[in-house]
Order: structure tokens, then C-alpha cells, then sequence
């Protein structure tokens, strides 16, 4: 046996331990700064809900002679089923959708929102929740964002992480001016990187979620869809969202294909957390089984409101999917929590009570 002399064992010991981090790097449990949140909850909650109630709610604890906020609700739910953020969302002022009294932006709703969550001690991400104005629009989006958001939060709350776009394309909202392949991608991390600069710039620290060009495109691999970005301060996660939805599945439906797609989706994570060196985030993931209105032969409460549905084949899709992610140590939020879906609190207590 080798006998060592102190100095030499403690720079064995040094060796050993930075061996053990390297090895753990590649299965996503090295976190890419000592100060990375291990985020897990839900998501699809309007900030309006701040300002929505239901008669059966109870008394505020954060706002005084109120009855609790549907947004309030749920993050008390969420704590005391022990996750510990909420993802909070609002349409795109510019692009928006139908009902802006419920979708849309209002600066009191996020001032109550981030006033809740401060109050509950929990993780709030901000989701733009548009997906061509990164592209389309990159001057306005940037701009709505410093005035109205980052000068007035970014010394507000420590726990929030910032959702500059969701699911982006390199399309206007039309179809035209697409980009495909590299090209898109640049142009995504462009508008992206104009974004980082102008929050750093302000003095903004907070977490930044980049994610992945969704545009439809087979020219590439997925795994380059990615924007390259920099950031002087290192907190920036990579996302991407997953569901196994029966119209692009038809073929491969079942438990046993589910289980198994969703071990590839998070291989596919690690392979991502490797190239790009930087920390993962899926900040929408779920057991809903169509975005076009197919119903699966497994499909369960198909008749009753959105946050009661999912079938067996995508509830194993989303069991093995957060295994992983909770294994791993890689964060997740899962969809969808809103009052919108026919209840407050969303899926939680549906088919969320089973993972």
C-alpha cells in the first residue's frame, strides 16, 4: 500500500473530489452556479388571477380585510404540496389574443403577483407568454420589458426568474419572414442577446430563461435549435417544453412507448446540458393529450374541463418524465395550474395528485 504524507493526501483528496464533480457533470447533477435554484411547480397561471376570486376562497394572508386571490390559492396549494415556484404569465401587448381583461398585461396584476409570492417565500417566473415577438417585433419586446418590468423588479424579489419569450419562432405572426435552420437560430440568439445586454445593463441579476427555437424545421438537429448566449453573470437556463400528444403518436400510443419517449426526451436534456454547458429548465410540461381536439382510446374525464384531462399513456409520459427530471436534479414546471383550465389551482389536484 502507497503511504502518503498530509500535504500529499489532501491534494489526493482535492483531486478525488473534483474527479467526483466531473464525472457527475455529464447526468445534469453539477449545477452552473453555486447559487442555481432547484425550481419545481406549475405553471399557466394568468397574473390576473391576482385580482380574480372565487366565492369559496379564504380570507388573504398576504393582503389584509381580502379574501385570498385565485393566485393566492394556488400558491398556497403549491407549498403545501411542497413545490416551491409558480409560473406566471401574460399574452403579448403587441400580438395579444382574444380577452386581455383575463390574458393580457396590467401592472398592478404583476405588482400583486410578486407580492404574493414574496409574502409565501416562493419562486415566481415571468412568462411573456407570445412567441413571435422576439423576432418579429425584437425593439418593442425589449423595450416593454425595461420599462415596465426590469427597472421596476430588478431589485424587488431575489426569487424570480424571467421568461423573455415562450416557445419563440423565427416567423412573423402571419407566416412570413420566416427563417429556417441556422439562420433562425442566430437570429432567435440575436434577439435573445439584445435582451440579456439590456436587463445586465440595468443592473438586472435575476435568472434568464432561453429558449430553443420551436419553429418547425427538420434541416437541423434539435439540439441546435439552442441560442448561444452569454451572460456577464452566468444565470441563464435552457428550456424546452414536452407533452406526448396522440396526433403525433397515433402509432406508438400506449404506457410502454410513453415510458420510453419520455427516457429519450431526457437523454436528449443531457446531451443539450453537455454541448451548451449551462443549467436546464423546462418551464411546461404535461399530461394533456391533444392540442386539436383527438381524444385517445385511454383518455380519462375527456368530457369534463381541461384541468381534469389526461389519459393513462400520457399520465405515464409525465410519471417517468419528472422521475427523471427529480433524479437528475433538473428543474420542471408542469402545466397547467390556471383557473381558466375549471378550477383554481388547474391540474394539481387532478391527475397532478398522482406524480
Amino acid at each position: 500500500m502507497i503511504k502518503f504524507g498530509k500535504k500529499l493526501d489532501g491534494l489526493v483528496v482535492v483531486f478525488a473530489i473534483l474527479l467526483f464533480v466531473d464525472l457527475l457533470a455529464p447526468i445534469g447533477l453539477v449545477r452552473a452556479a453555486r447559487d442555481q435554484p432547484l425550481l419545481k411547480g406549475w405553471g399557466g397561471v394568468y397574473i390576473s388571477e391576482s385580482v380574480r376570486y372565487k366565492a369559496s376562497n379564504p380570507p388573504s394572508i398576504v393582503f389584509p380585510g381580502e379574501k385570498a386571490p385565485n393566485a393566492e390559492v394556488t400558491m398556497r396549494l403549491l407549498r403545501e404540496k411542497g413545490y416551491n415556484t409558480i409560473r406566471v404569465m401574460f399574452e403579448s401587448p403587441y400580438l395579444g389574443r382574444l380577452y386581455p381583461d383575463r390574458r393580457g398585461w396590467h401592472p398592478d396584476w404583476l405588482n400583486r403577483t410578486v407580492t404574493i409570492a414574496k409574502a409565501l417565500l416562493i419562486w415566481v417566473i415571468v412568462d411573456y407568454h407570445a412567441r413571435f415577438d422576439a423576432y418579429q417585433l425584437t425593439d418593442d419586446w425589449i423595450a416593454f420589458w425595461r420599462d415596465n418590468i426590469i427597472t421596476k423588479y430588478k431589485n424587488a424579489y431575489k426569487k424570480i426568474v424571467w421568461e423573455p419569450i415562450n416557445e419563440p419562432v423565427t416567423r412573423f405572426q402571419d407566416g412570413s419572414n420566416k427563417l429556417k435552420g441556422l439562420a433562425g437560430v442566430e437570429a432567435l440568439r440575436n434577439a435573445y442577446q439584445k435582451w440579456i445586454d439590456m436587463a445586465r445593463g440595468l443592473g438586472d441579476s435575476h435568472w434568464i430563461v432561453v429558449s430553443l427555437n420551436t419553429q418547425w424545421d427538420t434541416t437541423i438537429p434539435e439540439i441546435d435549435k439552442y441560442p448561444n448566449v452569454t451572460d456577464p453573470v452566468n444565470r441563464v437556463f435552457l428550456n424546452r417544453h414536452f407533452y406526448y400528444f396522440y396526433e403525433s403518436h397515433k402509432d406508438a400510443w400506449g404506457e410502454k412507448n410513453a415510458v420510453k419517449a419520455a427516457d429519450k426526451a431526457y437523454s436528449a436534456v443531457i446531451d443539450v446540458i453537455n454541448k451548451y454547458k449551462k443549467p436546464f429548465l423546462s418551464t411546461e410540461m404535461g399530461a394533456q393529450y391533444s392540442t386539436s381536439g383527438l381524444i385517445p382510446p385511454d383518455a380519462v374525464d375527456a368530457d369534463k374541463p381541461y384541468a381534469y384531462q389526461y389519459s393513462n399513456t400520457t399520465l405515464a409520459y409525465i410519471r417517468r418524465l419528472v422521475s427523471n427530471f427529480r433524479n437528475g436534479g433538473i428543474g420542471y414546471m408542469l402545466w397547467s395550474a390556471g383557473d381558466w383550465t375549471g378550477l383554481v389551482g388547474g391540474s394539481i389536484n387532478t391527475w397532478g395528485k398522482y406524480l
